[in-house]
């Protein structure tokens, strides 16, 4: 059992052999708290349960979060839900073994496991959306760092001399090539959307250049064999993927050069909710 708690829409999912089965959804409304949701997400478990024969259960959610407690810790995308606990719960209501995970995580584990990162031995991970995220899967395993916060690229300075961010570093990545970053700049410059934003060659060649710049920094500090992108924006990859690929080969050493495997996303929406699922195997 899979569940995907976003800001906005939960989901939760049957998922065999990494296959969704039958999945139900329903809107978070982060503002009246997670005692609502919790029930919902209660209800849906009850429903699959009298179908299926559930092993798990797998929470993806917004970080920060504690992992290893199941709390919640004030994430921006929940307003007011700070020190929420989703294990105990669950665990008490259906006697399953319950799990923990921030979204791009679960993602990374997806991809790694199902998606574009299948058969490799480390897979990087990166979500271009609303924000940036990342997570690192190494021998099938999550490395999740001392405190968890392990691959977490959105906030690495790019320019140290970049605009002031009320929450991230000042000169972050995802405060240059996030969608959020990239609609305002496209209201800056009265472009109707992203893909508008992009279709001007300057204002591609300077999100090609923060993104690739965040992602040759991961291969000069942790050299994984695949990275994987994924996210709303890569919706609009036809106007910036070779470019992107070019770019972050003029920025690693040139004995890299021929050896970066950079791939975009294969689950998509789904990753997820699959890698979520598939948290019980690297318990």
């Amino acid at each position: 059992m899979g569940i995907d708690l976003g800001g906005t829409q939960t989901r939760v999912a049957v998922v065999d052999q990494h296959k969704i089965i039958k999945q139900l959804s329903f809107p978070t409304n982060p503002m009246a708290g997670p005692s609502q949701t919790l029930l919902n997400i209660k209800h849906a478990i009850h429903v699959f349960s009298e179908e299926f024969d559930l092993s798990n259960i797998g929470i993806a959610a917004p970080g920060p979060l504690d992992a290893k407690t199941g709390l919640l810790l004030s994430p921006p995308n929940l307003p007011g839900w700070d020190e929420v606990d989703l294990v105990t719960p669950l665990s008490s209501a259906f006697d399953l073994p319950v799990s923990l995970e921030n979204d791009a995580n679960a993602a990374a584990l997806g991809e790694a496991l199902y998606g574009a990162g299948r058969h490799s031995s480390s897979v990087y991970y990166v979500t271009v959306s609303t924000g940036i995220g990342g997570g690192y899967v190494y021998e099938q395993k999550l490395i999740r760092g001392a405190n968890g916060y392990a691959g977490e690229i959105g906030n690495t300075i790019i320019d140290s001399s970049g605009p002031v961010h009320p929450v991230l570093n000042r000169g972050s990545l995802e405060g240059y090539a996030s969608g959020t970053a990239l609609q305002s700049r496209a209201f800056e410059l009265n472009a109707s959307s992203i893909e508008r934003l992009l279709a001007h060659p300057q204002e591609r060649d300077r999100f090609i250049n923060h993104l690739a710049t965040g992602l040759a920094n991961i291969i000069h500090t942790i050299d994984p064999e695949v990275i994987v992108v994924g996210g709303g924006v890569t919706g609009s990859a036809e106007l910036y993927w070779e470019a992107l690929l070019e770019r972050v080969r003029e920025l690693v050493y040139p004995s890299l050069r021929s050896k970066i495997d950079i791939r975009l996303a294969e689950l998509k929406g789904q990753a997820g909710v699959i890698g979520a699922a598939a948290l019980d195997r690297v318990e």
